[in-house]
Parts: structure tokens; sequence; C-alpha cells
């Protein structure tokens, strides 16, 4: 299998000078104390919010017993991820958390081969969202299962300012764990290392009533 386990599919997005700002702060953050402030873009500066890790919330399935996966096979009884009732509002609070649970859907995915959580709030030409499905689709096709991968947001940085377009763009720190891919027989077939950080920038509209990521892609570790 030649695909790559892994979430990051860099491609050039079309952003405004104040978010690439956002996203050397969120870069140096992960790296070390902060440069001097940039001075070439009159944006005002962007706030940060930590993020917590998300809790999946109780679902019809939690009756039954949640079973992790391991080399002897695939996650059983995976709760369902619920979108918080704070990620449904048209804030910085909402959009920090709807990051959040964005990740959450592809950790999910990761776990059950199930995107539909991920694509029913993401955009049709979204890179990431597009990249982690193909990958997911192969690993889990003809029986075979992923171990681990799973998403843990750190922190973001928006000036939550909506763009010409009637969109907004947030810039988010997150952890991803070692994953492990195994075919129907048990062959260990892939192995990826764990990313301790990774930063990535969503691209986000509030529609209906409820955020869609437009698109993401990652940025930079």
């Amino acid at each position: 299998m030649s695909q790559q386990p892994t979430l990051i599919a860099t491609t050039r997005v079309r952003i405004t000078i104040f978010l690439i700002s956002a996203a050397a702060l969120a870069l140096s953050a992960c790296t070390g104390p902060a440069g001097a402030e940039p001075s070439a873009s009159p944006a005002p500066v962007a706030s940060e919010l930590a993020i917590g890790s998300p809790t999946p919330s109780p679902t019809s399935s939690a009756t039954a017993t949640y079973k992790p996966a391991s080399e002897d096979g695939p996650a059983e009884n995976v709760p369902v991820p619920e979108l918080p009732e704070a990620a449904t509002e048209k804030t910085e609070e909402g959009l920090t958390e709807f990051s959040a649970y964005w990740l959450e859907t592809m950790t999910y995915a990761y776990a059950t081969g199930d995107l539909e959580p991920m694509k029913a709030i993401s955009g049709a030409n979204c890179t990431a969202c597009i990249n982690a499905a193909q990958t997911i689709e192969t690993s889990y096709s003809d029986g075979g299962w992923m171990v681990g991968g799973g998403l843990t947001p750190a922190s973001s940085k928006t000036n939550f300012k909506q763009t010409p377009e009637g969109e907004y763009q947030i810039v988010f720190q997150h952890r991803q764990e070692a994953l492990d891919v195994y075919l129907m027989d048990g062959t260990h077939e892939i192995k990826s290392d764990p990313v301790d950080s990774s930063v990535m920038i969503m691209i986000a509209a509030y529609d209906g009533g409820h955020w869609v990521a437009k698109n993401v892609e990652t940025i930079g570790k």
C-alpha cells in the first residue's frame, strides 16, 4: 500500500494577510517564545483559546461495551461523537469548539472507518477530508482496520472577522497518536509515528444555524 496514513495534505489555499500572521503566531507557539509582532498587517490581534480534549457524549450505543482497536481486531461499539451545543453558536467560542469537534469526527473515522460524521460538517472540497478519506477507505477495505491515529486539540487562534466571501478562519494546533494499519489476516502493514504538534487552518462558514468546515489544510508542524 503506497498511501501514508496521515491527515496531512498541504496545498495552496486563498487566505488573507491577517491569517498568515495568525498562522505564524500559532507555529511560534509550538516551538518556543513568540518573536516580534508582525507590523505589515493592520488586522486586529488574533485571540487565543485553549481547547481541552473533547469527551465523547453518550449515544445510543452507550449500553454496549466499547472495545478499542488492537492488533487482534478493529474497535467495537465506538461512541459516535455528538456536536456540543456550544459548537453551534456563531461566536469565537463556537468556532473554536467546532474545530475541536471536527478533530473528534476524524478520530472517530480512524477508529471505525465511518466517515459520515466528518462529511456531514465538511465541504465537498475539504482537502484534509479528502486525503484522510482516501487513507481510511483504503485501510478498511477488504476487512482491514486501523489502530490509533487519534487527534487531540491543543490551542487555536482566530480574529473572528468575516471575510468578503462570508467565511471565518481559524488556525489550530493538535497532536496525533501513532497509527498502525492491519490487513484482514492480521498482517501489520503500516506503522506511522505520533505527531507531537501539527498546525492546521480551517476556512469555515456559518449557515442555517451551524458551522461547516469548507476547507481544512495543514500549514506546519
